[in-house]
């Protein structure tokens, strides 16, 4: 009976395999002190999960950091830059958009672009007509 219960507590090398990569990288992640302010925070009584948790603040930090870095190339300028005017293209705020995950309801900012349209006009309503106004 012994040996059965030894068999059936057996780790797989799929889980044994998860379980050195999950540890070496919160060793990484603990010896860079990228976790001081989350341990600062959680030791303060921040919860870690559920309404106003830590981990639904990251995750929306993190998926709101791709689309930020893309505009910022796409328009060619930071955010908050003076000459920001200058460029066809503008920021124009944010929409929020909710995003339902394992850990809950996340609220993204996505962000909105202004473009410049006044080199094409739109001629047709049901067909793709566009006609250069510039030559």
């Amino acid at each position: 009976m012994q040996t059965a219960t030894m068999e059936a507590m057996a780790v797989s090398p799929e889980r044994e395999e998860r379980r050195r990569q999950q540890r070496e990288l919160a060793d990484r992640l603990t010896d860079s002190g990228a976790m001081d302010e989350i341990f600062s925070q959680l030791d303060a009584g921040v919860p870690l999960s559920g309404e106003g948790g830590l981990i639904g603040g990251m995750l929306k930090a993190a998926l709101e950091r791709g689309p930020k870095a893309e505009l910022t190339e796409h328009l060619g300028y930071e955010k908050g830059n003076p000459n920001a005017r200058l460029f066809p293209n503008s920021r124009n705020g944010v929409i929020t958009k909710t995003l339902s995950t394992e850990i809950g309801d996340i609220e993204l900012d996505t962000p909105r672009i202004e473009m410049e349209l006044s080199r094409r006009c739109w001629w047709a309503r049901d067909s793709v007509a566009w006609m250069d106004s510039m030559g």
